[in-house]
């Protein structure tokens, strides 16, 4: 799990409260202000930095509420979250095309093992009945 934050230096120039990011999967969490706040990395909206001329903004969108402006992480942290945020979004989506290929390679493939099966039926009952 991944975590990022905004720093004490950022949070005062920015004046932007204390927060934090993880990354658990296939789920992005936003704490603060004691609240917390899900987004799903497959949403490529669900996360975008923008950097600046010390920190980057972060906009963070949960599912179905308003976006969060963030502010206050330096560039280089922000730019490995938007990184790992990505790199997580990619693995998911290849996971879920692989997913897609099997079930189409299933349905395929279901004609062939219908008729080995029948003609391996076929051998044993002609093998048991002697031809």
């Amino acid at each position: 799990m991944a975590q990022w934050a905004s720093t004490q230096l950022g949070q005062y120039f920015t004046k932007c409260p204390p927060w934090e990011i993880s990354l658990n999967g296939g789920e992005i969490v936003l704490s603060t202000e004691g609240q917390t706040h899900n987004a799903a990395v497959l949403d490529p909206q669900s996360v975008t930095i923008k950097t600046g001329a010390f920190w980057s903004s972060v906009v963070f969108r949960p599912a179905g509420k308003l976006a969060i402006q963030l502010d206050g992480i330096p560039n280089a942290r922000g730019k490995d979250m938007l990184s790992q945020v990505q790199a997580e979004r990619a693995r998911q989506l290849a996971v879920i095309e692989a997913r897609r290929k099997c079930e189409r390679f299933d349905t395929l493939i279901a004609p062939l093992v219908a008729w080995y099966r029948s003609v391996v039926t076929s051998i044993n009952t002609h093998d048991t009945n002697r031809w």
